[in-house]
């Protein structure tokens, strides 16, 4: 099958390609076998209908012997393309054949015999040929044509979006000169549009087309004396039409030079020249509208060209330029002696030195950002206000993006610069190309404009200098990347000091910026500032090699006496790899560089939101010491084990931190107070907010409560469970580590994945004790109800001194829970002196804390780096805070250095060394918590995290790897945190 399928599609003589409906080979005019039937889908060209077979049979009669038919290729207007071959001279050519429908009409016969008699009369090489005219056996008229192998501009339009300056001046020339050959044989187009304008791929011309809708003046004569048109009748595309036209007045050559204008608009811009919203806005704005400024639209057009569009558009046909005018001031641009960039070249034109303007701003921000942190170290947050101190990370932020864009831009170009290698332009050549950031180097080379006085090797010198400058502009930019890199390592390794870090880091940019910048005040010293010419795009095109030799033909004549010439060629690959080596290894150093620089500039964020308010945390302690008096007898049988295991049995349990870390066979877990009673007689969600009108069920108690009251209650007081929490209050000590997990704490999770006890439920069985008590006084135990009060105070007290702060601000409030029932208990019972008491010992530690407030009113009002650091280290060392504190920000201690790039660079500084030893000796009371001691202090060199998600774990690795490259643990561990 696949044979039989190849036999039909290529011409058994020469080989050639054919289509399903060839009747002849387009190549070597071969007559060719039946075809297979195919679907009509396939046999129906682009555009096209279904061919008519007595249109072809009768136009294939017409045309033999002198053309054989091959295909329909079209529908037009006025009727069907075919594509012909003509055998005498070997080349195809397209028929135009009247429609069908419009044969009978003689207006319409009138128009289409005099789209080819005023073709014919045209000879230009800018306008399809007509090669004859002849009729069907019907009378149905046609002619053969030029056949165009290219596309309208209409579809290149649709295809590439809007073409190069030089590219539409040299379109709209080429078109201009065939509309002035027209006009001076009195032929108004009438219809000029990029939908008739095609572009011939091969001879690179383009071709007017479809003079259908012309109006022939015999003469040049004012007049349309064919008669084809009624008075009044407008005539054309109204999108393209100019004032005359849509007012359906005479029309003149300067008809078709409008619309040479607005096609202009279009291949420029991509839109028409005016601000319209709708298609019913077109006619009014062409009538009545000023076109927008095409240097709003396009910042590369030079003025003069805008202002001859501008002219082309005039409202009066008078003030319009003659077409032949438009192309004399169009061609001999697109004709210029050396055209510049080179063809192919026009997207490299400059780039050169705006990606080492880019490299040198991006390099610059990353590095002086990271200079300050490391020059000001640990005191830059009190040196500066807090907007100041954003700068640094704002510098750095925009300093990460812009380089990534730079590593990104030079890959792209280093392509470009290849493809230039492949199409066989020279290394010099490219280098003044990708260094002409005036876009005037051609002018330069030929000696036109403001450099025709300079001699040839002056022009020679500015040459070579504006590569240099823009070589040496690049490389400043590049430079201060590695050069931190390497500063960073010798400062890893201890071999060199922070003060010299800004000589080192931006010196040598510093220098090689300023020969450049000295190469370049040269030249402007010497000719003064020139304008800036227009930026060419780049046009694809399959055969855009072709054009290189010819180039530098006329660049070799241009250049003569000049020392600097094309350079070698060839280096395609060399230029990819040494722009993807450039990328790679700045890249790589951006990744060296990228995690130090965000612990530097965002290190306020460690501390700034997750410590706790150290003075709000200790005013709760007091209040709950105050009142350890009341709380109950320790019971030396208890051991630290045996109250933790009572304490996570009393705790809800969490499934999810099984798989984080292994554990003791778990005490039996006792359900909570609410999953156990559910529903209380008083509707309330929580016993401790339980009341009967205005009353609490402590003094409810003394009342009486109802049988149901009753019945709740002693099933309360009968739950699972208080065994456990008289263990608790008793207890001296509390050792939840060691009855928790199974130590040492593995290796695989960090600090942060330790999950908390869930302390908060506890809270429950403080108010159910409340409510036990609450029993008793109603049976009139109250020496059991009062000792169930001071059991709460005391488990309060203990969950106080653990090291999770959490659990400690749990005690404060469960104190508060067995204070406050305690005081309803004295003031139900009578007992009005001890209630007095504890109001009065409650208000005592109220009023010193407000006291202490107003001492530490000094604090600083927003946040402090170096404030919360020295914050912390006190706390840490302070004996006379309570230790879940201190515990707390012991697990933030060991991050200081996170807070301080010099630090992170060079290692802790004594103090904290101190510090820790101190924190050893004073919290760790028994083995677990020697290891979990040991658990925090080696957090910042741990090198698996298990709780991050996978983005952030890959970022926390990537900074892991180039804490290990550069020889600094710390960095990853930092990171870590910030990630978090």
């Amino acid at each position: 099958m696949a044979d039989t399928a190849d036999d039909v599609t290529r011409c058994p003589s020469c080989g050639g390609h054919l289509d399903p409906d060839d009747h002849f080979c387009s190549k070597c005019g071969a007559s060719l076998p039946s075809m297979p039937t195919v679907a009509a889908a396939e046999l129906e060209p682009d555009g096209a209908e279904h061919t008519d077979p007595e249109l072809e049979k009768s136009l294939r009669a017409a045309l033999s012997p002198n053309y054989l038919l091959i295909r329909q290729i079209g529908v037009g207007g006025m009727g069907s393309v075919f594509l012909a071959r003509e055998p005498a001279l070997k080349r195809l050519v397209a028929v135009k054949v009247l429609a069908g429908e419009l044969a009978a009409d003689q207006s319409a016969r009138a128009r289409f015999q005099r789209e080819a008699e005023a073709v014919a009369g045209i000879s230009h090489p800018n306008v399809v040929s007509i090669y004859g005219l002849g009729e069907l056996e019907d009378g149905t008229p046609y002619f053969v044509m030029q056949y165009v192998s290219g596309r309208s501009m209409a579809a290149r339009l649709g295809e590439e979006g809007e073409l190069g300056v030089e590219e539409v001046k040299h379109i709209l020339g080429e078109v201009a000169s065939a509309l002035a050959a027209a006009h001076k044989r009195g032929v108004i187009h009438r219809d000029i549009k990029p939908a008739n304008i095609l572009y011939d791929e091969e001879s690179g011309r383009v071709l007017v087309s479809d003079f259908g809708i012309a109006a022939v003046r015999p003469g040049g004569d004012s007049e349309d004396k064919t008669q084809l048109t009624r008075t009044g009748m407008a005539i054309g595309t109204p999108k393209y039409m100019s004032p005359e036209q849509l007012l359906a007045e005479k029309v003149t050559d300067r008809t078709d030079v409008y619309a040479v204008g607005l096609t202009g608009y279009e291949l420029l811009t991509g839109r028409g020249p005016f601000d319209i919203k709708s298609p019913q806005e077109i006619m009014a704005a062409h009538l009545r509208d000023e076109p927008v400024k095409l240097s709003r639209l396009r910042s590369d057009i030079d003025p003069e060209f805008e202002s001859l569009l501008a002219a082309c558009l005039s409202k009066k046909a008078t003030e319009r330029p003659a077409a032949a005018e438009v192309a004399k001031r169009l061609l001999p641009g697109a004709g210029a002696l050396l055209e510049w960039p080179p063809p192919g070249l026009e997207a490299l034109r400059g780039k050169g030195v705006t990606l080492a303007l880019l490299w040198l701003l991006a390099s610059s921000l990353f590095a002086v950002s990271a200079l300050v942190l490391v020059g000001i170290g640990p005191s830059l947050s009190s040196a500066v206000t807090s907007f100041a101190a954003l700068l640094p990370l704002i510098f750095g932020t925009v300093g990460v993006v812009a380089l990534a864009v730079a590593v990104s831009s030079t890959w792209r170009l280093s392509r470009r610069v290849g493809r230039a290698f492949d199409l066989g332009f020279g290394s010099l050549t490219i280098a003044e190309v990708l260094a002409d950031r005036r876009g005037d180097m051609g002018a330069v080379i030929t000696g036109m404009r403001e450099y025709a006085p300079l001699a040839p090797a002056t022009r020679s010198r500015l040459r070579t200098e504006r590569v240099v400058a823009a070589a040496l502009l690049l490389f400043s930019g590049i430079l201060p990347v590695p050069a931190l890199i390497l500063f960073i390592w010798l400062g890893s390794k201890g071999l060199i000091g922070g003060a010299a870090a800004p000589f080192m880091v931006m010196g040598p940019s510093v220098l090689v910026f300023v020969a450049s910048v000295w190469l370049r005040t040269r030249e402007q010293r010497g000719l003064g500032r020139t304008r800036a010419l227009l930026q060419q795009r780049h046009v694809p095109s399959e055969k855009l090699a072709r054009l290189v030799d010819p180039w530098y033909e006329t660049f070799e004549s241009a250049r003569r006496d000049q020392v600097l010439g094309r350079g070698p060629g060839g280096y395609a690959r060399t230029s990819w790899l040494v722009g993807g080596a450039i990328g790679a290894a700045v890249l790589f150093s951006i990744v060296l560089a990228v995690p130090l620089g965000v612990v530097g500039v965002v290190h306020s964020t460690i501390w700034q939101n997750s410590p706790p308010r150290f003075s709000r945390t200790q005013e709760k302690a007091r209040i709950a010491w105050a009142f350890k008096s009341y709380g109950v007898a320790v019971d030396s049988s208890i051991t630290p084990l045996k109250a933790g295991r009572a304490f996570y049995s009393l705790i809800p349990g969490d499934i999810s931190e099984r798989r984080l870390f292994p554990q003791h066979p778990p005490p039996r877990k006792i359900e909570t107070v609410t999953d156990a009673l559910p529903e209380n007689p008083w509707g309330a969600p929580s016993l401790g907010v339980v009341t009967t009108g205005d009353t609490s069920l402590i003094f409810k108690a003394i009342q009486g409560f109802t049988a149901d009251e009753t019945l709740y209650l002693e099933r309360l007081a009968s739950l699972p469970g208080w065994e456990e929490f008289d263990v608790v209050a008793h207890a001296a000590a509390m050792d939840y580590l060691s009855a928790r997990y199974v130590l040492p704490f593995p290796d695989s999770v960090s600090l942060w994945a330790m999950p908390l006890p869930r302390s908060v439920g506890t809270k429950e069985w403080a108010y159910a004790n409340s409510a036990r008590a609450a029993l008793w006084m109603s049976q009139g135990k109250l020496r059991e109800a009062e000792e169930a009060f001071g059991e709460t105070i005391s488990v309060g007290l203990l969950l106080m001194e653990e090291h999770f702060l959490i659990t400690s601000l749990v005690g404060a409030v469960i104190t508060g829970i067995g204070r406050h029932g305690l005081e309803e208990f004295y003031t139900a019972t009578g007992r009005e002196r001890e209630a007095s008491v504890l109001r009065a010992k409650y208000d005592s530690v109220i009023g010193l804390n407000e006291e202490l407030s107003v001492a530490s009113a000094s604090q600083p009002t927003s946040f402090d780096v170096a404030y919360v650091r020295n914050s912390i280290t006190r706390v840490v060392q302070d004996s006379t805070m309570t230790r879940g504190l201190r515990w707390e920000l012991l697990r933030w201690l060991p991050f200081a250095p996170c807070t301080n790039v010099r630090e992170l660079i060079f290692g802790p500084d004594r103090e904290l060394q101190v510090v820790f030893s101190s924190a050893r000796e004073q919290l760790a009371r028994f083995p677990s918590e020697e290891q979990y001691y040991d658990f925090i202090t080696a957090e910042l060199e741990r090198s698996i995290q298990t709780t991050l998600p996978v983005t952030k774990r890959a970022v926390f690795r990537a900074a892991d790897i180039t804490g290990k490259l550069l020889g600094n643990k710390r960095l990853g561990g930092c990171v870590q945190v910030l990630l978090r």
